[in-house]
């Protein structure tokens, strides 16, 4: 069944989060691509805290000033306080420099889920690391498209299964126990962090873009 984004929206924001569906793809290979983008360009990694957080475009030079401003609990400088810092916060993302890194499977993945003006990452977090608590911002999309921005969303999919001391949060609701091909999505405005505290690296694949005007419902469940 489908409905319109803001019935869409409306309903997130009565759960944590929503397992949306599972993607069939050759989750395999895919992680496989993932762990060679990773080795073959060392030059993508970077810290969430500390000095040797450097954007590299103009965008983002106006995103960390908005981000430096953004609140106690936002990735600020007062969260320097609470320990964080680029030796724990570090993690490996395939938009981290120029050029982004792409794969042909991204836009096969990417055109599964209900966006326009959509753009991804993968993200590979090592042992010990930490994205603290936050909430997203989205302000490429809200800044470029601000019309239609406050329909920016984030969809999470999972390339590989869940190993022990991988953990997402949103809200209140611990997240943890996914299958490669796994899609959740929580609400814009939802805080969240992301931990690793196993052996083994934590990779996803972050969607994110415009919702289109109507959304199906999918498989959306609470738990999976």
């Amino acid at each position: 069944m489908s409905v319109s984004r803001n019935t869409y929206l409306n309903n997130l924001q009565d759960n944590d989060f929503l397992w949306c569906t599972n993607i069939s793809a050759d989750w395999e290979s895919i992680h496989k691509d993932c762990e060679d983008l990773a080795e073959n360009n060392q030059d993508h990694w970077r810290p969430d805290m500390g000095e040797d957080y450097k954007p590299w475009d103009e965008a983002g030079v106006k995103f960390k000033k908005y981000w430096d401003s953004f609140g106690e609990y936002g990735l600020a400088p007062s969260n320097k306080f609470q320990g964080y810092n680029k030796h724990n916060t570090r993690h490996w993302e395939s938009t981290a420099n120029k050029p982004t890194l792409t794969s042909p499977w991204m836009d096969e993945v990417m055109e599964q889920l209900p966006l326009t003006h959509k753009g991804c990452r993968i993200m590979m977090q090592p042992p010990g690391n930490t994205m603290p608590w936050h909430v997203d911002n989205f302000w490429n999309l809200r800044h470029n498209y601000p019309d239609i921005g406050k329909y920016a969303i984030r969809y999470i999919v999972f390339p590989k299964d869940w190993d022990h001391g991988h953990l997402l949060q949103a809200g209140t609701t611990f997240i943890t126990h996914w299958k490669a091909g796994d899609v959740i999505v929580w609400h814009p405005d939802r805080w969240h962090l992301s931990a690793n505290v196993g052996i083994s690296n934590k990779w996803t694949f972050n969607v994110t873009g415009i919702l289109t005007e109507t959304v199906s419902n999918g498989d959306g469940k609470v738990s999976p």
